[in-house]
């Protein structure tokens, strides 16, 4: 059986506070499960309705991130999709395109269960200076950086990070994939995760 990808390509970025002597940089390790690839079967004719959107059961990996020294971590999603996406909604991503013009659908990334050393910890939208705490699951809005926190109100320190993060998938209706899928198709989602490191 052929299965179709949500693929997730991380990235590294570092970041300093000012005002710090800084003897070595953090030094961090990205622990991807199974490539970033997550794989679900091919799609059929017989999923599609004519009017209403099919949610596809969501696939849930655990990204860990391990770090020579204690830092922050900040992380935040861009859709390499974006153009395909018809909701217009950014905690919507694209799914790619189906017969020329039609558009497959979408699909959320929703964080949860994060941990910093082994210990529950919160997530929260980072915006600006402010923090906005969320206990409960979170779907991912583009380009908006969450980070792991203390209290709610502090950003986390530690050597030991990790999130689980579900891809849930979307199909559109057959008018939005521009008629009926003749030929087995698959997923083409496709998204950067950036991780940010700090002292």
């Amino acid at each position: 059986m052929r299965l179709s990808t949500v693929a997730i390509t991380k990235k590294i970025i570092y970041f300093i506070f000012y005002g710090l002597v800084i003897e070595s940089p953090p030094t961090c390790e990205i622990i991807t499960p199974d490539g970033g690839q997550y794989q679900f079967n091919q799609l059929h004719a017989r999923q599609f309705d004519f009017i209403k959107k099919i949610d596809i059961p969501e696939i849930v990996k655990t990204w860990q991130v391990s770090c020579n020294v204690p830092t922050q971590l900040l992380v935040q999603f861009s859709d390499n999709r974006s153009d395909t996406s018809l909701i217009g909604n950014e905690s919507y991503f694209g799914l790619g395109r189906v017969n020329n013009q039609g558009l497959l659908g979408n699909y959320q990334l929703i964080l949860d269960q994060t941990k910093v050393d082994g210990q529950s910890a919160e997530l929260g939208l980072i915006e600006s200076s402010s923090l906005s705490k969320n206990v409960q699951r979170i779907s991912v809005l583009k380009n908006k950086r969450y980070g792991w926190l203390t209290n709610g109100q502090t950003l986390s320190s530690g050597r030991f990070f990790s999130v689980n993060i579900a891809v849930k998938p979307i199909l559109n209706s057959l008018k939005e994939t521009n008629g009926p899928i003749i030929e087995a198709t698959e997923l083409d989602g496709s998204a950067d995760i950036i991780f940010s490191f700090g002292i």
